[in-house]
């Protein structure tokens, strides 16, 4: 969101601008952004008010103070993420594939000199990477990667032509003494996902990461690295369920909790059930109708169903708070039912079947090293 305070002739530009290199695309996980809508942002922002700000600051970072510094500074934003978006589909166009393009895509001198264009945060290798994704998804036009065998799968092949694990790791030292981190990294992660629990292994891909985390100018590619180093060292850290507070959850529009639990509903658990709820909310003008059927959540106003629902359905009558509470895991239905709050005609066995159908996602889970699949 973009603020211009005309009294104060101040510019806030949220996050669109911060004085370092932004994420096109954030390691942690999130949908890829639009660099060329990045940049015309900040081109319109320039176009309305660059002719009368006197300062500009942002959700992080420092202010900037003077019109010609804050247009001068807008444009190399404007320009760093236009840069990466023309350039990597320049290269792409030329049959280049992602991790080429990443590697071989450098700033300009008169952006890279500059301390905002710089990847102390984002990085034009990975905001190449997600252009590429944008555009082009993850298949880079070559059949070898068309269908591939699963990390653990390949990783146990990859030792098997290489002789094992105690052999790549004894040629992996030599890499690692020559400075080669980044090829340890990649040898060494066979290693350590076809045999997690090879101490060698472990401990110099941990070494490895380290290196790498000390030589990255991006913190996040830091963090990463050390967390991946902690990791093989003293193993995942301790977790725990990803709760949601009963307040967030009382908040949350009905749709987003139905689509929230479509996501966790377990294929394996729900094979071949079909379980039909009619919702009724006291504290709504309105009615719901949920499905579950071919290991699928559907949920939607009754009126929007057009007749969808017959079958054996159970009826559940309660405040839709209290429902949501009870779908997230929050609130036992037993006690909303003991005290009245919650009604139920047709088969009270359904709501209990109901419950046990979801998932619960971990906060933490490894990164390094394989996961397992929820049962």
């Amino acid at each position: 969101m973009v603020l211009y305070f005309n009294q104060l002739r101040a510019l806030c530009i949220s996050d669109i601008t911060s004085h370092q290199q932004h994420n096109l695309y954030t390691p942690r996980g999130a949908q890829v952004r639009d660099a060329l809508a990045w940049s015309e942002q900040i081109l319109e922002s320039i176009d309305r008010f660059g002719d009368r700000l006197e300062v500009q600051f942002a959700s992080h970072h420092w202010p900037t103070w003077g019109r010609a510094a804050v247009v001068s500074y807008l444009e190399l934003q404007r320009d760093l993420y236009k840069f990466i978006h023309d350039q990597s589909l320049r290269l792409a166009n030329l049959g280049f594939n992602m991790d080429e393009i990443a590697e071989q895509l450098e700033l300009p001198e008169e952006l890279a000199r500059e301390f905002s264009c710089r990847g102390y945060y984002g990085t034009l290798n990975h905001g190449a990477k997600a252009v590429y994704v944008k555009y082009l998804g993850h298949f880079d036009g070559n059949p070898a990667n068309l269908h591939p065998h699963p990390p653990v799968a390949a990783a146990k092949r990859y030792l098997e032509f290489m002789g094992g694990a105690d052999a790549i790791v004894t040629k992996a030292r030599t890499n690692f003494e020559e400075g080669d981190y980044r090829w340890v990294a990649q040898v060494l992660n066979q290693g350590v996902i076809a045999e997690p629990q090879h101490a060698g292994a472990r401990a110099l891909l941990a070494d490895t990461f380290e290196q790498l985390g000390y030589q990255s100018e991006s913190a996040v590619w830091r963090n990463f690295y050390l967390c991946g180093a902690l990791e093989l060292r003293h193993g995942t850290p301790a977790s725990s369920p990803n709760w949601i507070p009963p307040a967030t959850a009382d908040n949350m529009p009905l749709e987003d909790v139905f689509k929230a639990m479509a996501v966790r509903l377990n294929p394996q658990r729900s094979q071949g059930l079909t379980l039909r709820f009619a919702l009724r909310f006291s504290d709504l003008d309105q009615s719901w109708s949920l499905i579950i059927q071919r290991s699928i959540l559907h949920a939607c106003r009754s009126d929007q169903m057009d007749g969808q629902i017959g079958g054996q359905v159970t009826t559940i009558d309660c405040h839709s708070q209290d429902f949501k509470r009870v779908l997230l895991g929050l609130a036992p239905a037993p006690d909303l039912i003991q005290r009245g709050e919650l009604r139920i005609t047709g088969d009270s066995s359904a709501l209990a079947t109901l419950g046990g159908l979801f998932d619960s996602f971990e906060r933490r889970f490894p990164i390094v090293t394989p996961r397992t699949m929820p049962g």
